[in-house]
């Protein structure tokens, strides 16, 4: 899956309704982002992160964090 900003609220739905339907499933999902503040879902993604057959997130940014 692939989503940017907001467009991350039907691709979650996707994603709960998927995983409640096929517990066995995993979703990969690929979702861009101004800056990691911006991460909507965000606690979400990091409970579920390190469970098995819970989705996989690569976020990108579109800014460049300074330290």
């Amino acid at each position: 899956m692939f989503a940017g900003g907001s467009g991350i609220t039907p691709m979650m739905s996707l994603i709960k309704s998927t995983l409640t339907q096929e517990p066995e499933s995993i979703c990969s999902l690929i979702y861009c982002n101004r800056d990691i503040d911006s991460i909507i879902f965000k606690d979400q993604f990091e409970k579920t992160s390190n469970h098995a057959c819970r989705p996989a997130a690569c976020n990108s940014y579109a800014r460049q964090m300074h330290p």
